[in-house]
């Protein structure tokens, strides 16, 4: 599975010193392994969730590389992966405080899924498989063996 975001994209999403904080392993500055695990787990999640709405991983890829609010709802995803183990980022109350920023980017995504929001991109990436026409209507017109309602018999045959 391809990752659907970069750490240039973060960088454009978050101050780059929070990401490298973030990310940082070893007290250096510079990101290590964690950003790679970060990224993988975010990407897979939100490919997961947008699996739903009939897209392939390659449909996926495009869908989310054509919508810079897909792109931004996968970073933060991956955001509070990289955040959720540091205690710098940890609240009061013992919770990350990135969880209202990752429920958010997780029902944007179900939104998609679900075809409740349809993105630009998806014209490059496919339709929803989801999504259809909500109107019962026949694609063709039906015979009818009345005439009217008035005249329910009209004789012959």
């Amino acid at each position: 599975m391809a990752a659907l975001v970069t750490q240039a994209d973060l960088e454009l999403r978050y101050k780059p010193r929070q990401v490298r904080d973030a990310a940082c392993d070893d007290g250096s500055g510079d990101p290590g392994a964690s950003l790679d695990a970060a990224i993988s787990t975010g990407s897979l999640r939100a490919s997961m969730i947008l699996a739903k709405g009939g897209w392939g991983a390659d449909a996926i890829t495009l869908l989310v590389q054509g919508d810079d609010a897909l792109v931004t709802a996968v970073c933060d995803l991956v955001m509070y992966e990289l955040t959720k183990r540091n205690l710098a980022w940890i609240d009061a109350t013992g919770k990350p405080i990135l969880r209202t920023a990752q429920a958010d980017a997780i029902k944007l995504l179900e939104d998609v899924a679900a075809a409740h929001l349809r993105p630009a991109s998806e014209a490059d990436a496919g339709k929803n498989k989801r999504f259809a026409n909500r109107m019962n209507v026949r694609a063709e017109p039906q015979y009818m063996f009345a005439g009217s309602r008035s005249k329910p018999n009209p004789g012959g045959y």
